[in-house]
């Protein structure tokens, strides 16, 4: 007596375990590094005015082959309203891969230029308080690469109608830790 019962699986249940088992022999890329900046440029703004913020990197010291390094954010900048309350206009800052040439030490990416469009990756309507002043901002991300050890320079900066100042330089570890002040090296 054959007390075996025969079971069936679905087609959709075993391609979706094949893909799990395919999916656990890629290698791993690097997950990324998140960096934290402030910086305090000030500016009217009114309801109906565009803010815009944004960002540029370089890898100081890269003699590596061609790679790519990808770049999500926000930047949330603070409103001082005349009446004493305060609001916060949060600018996102979509997920964009920038390629990067072999040995490209010293080049800032998107651009060098604070006045380029390709700096400002976010923009807003203001619809804060009328005669309020833009009184600092922060700006969060996350950069991530498939290089195994790169260092990363970067810089913020928002504005309204005019190109505003880049914030202070941050620097981020490409191993998974965030330094805020040089040095700043790569362990492996």
């Amino acid at each position: 007596m054959n007390n075996r019962k025969r079971v069936r699986l679905n087609p959709r249940v075993i391609l979706a375990l094949l893909t799990i088992c395919v999916l656990s022999l890629a290698p791993v890329a690097n997950a990324g590094v998140v960096v934290i900046m402030k910086m305090a440029s000030t500016f009217p703004i009114n309801p109906g005015d565009t803010v815009k913020a944004g960002y540029r990197f370089d890898l100081p010291g890269y003699k590596g082959g061609a790679t790519t390094v990808t770049v999500i954010g926000t930047v949330v900048v603070n409103v001082s309203c005349p009446n004493g309350s305060t609001q916060t206009i949060t600018i996102p800052l979509p997920s964009q891969t920038y390629p990067i040439p072999a040995k490209s030490s010293g080049d800032w990416f998107p651009s060098v230029d604070q006045n380029s469009p390709l700096t400002y990756q976010g923009s807003v309507t203001a619809g804060t308080c009328a005669g309020g002043e833009a009184s600092g901002g922060t700006f969060t991300a996350t950069f991530s690469s498939p290089a195994s050890c790169i260092v990363i320079h970067t810089q913020f900066h928002y504005s309204d109608n005019s190109s505003g100042p880049w914030g202070p330089e941050g620097t981020v570890n490409g191993n998974n830790q965030s330094c805020l002040s040089a040095p700043c090296s790569c362990n492996n």
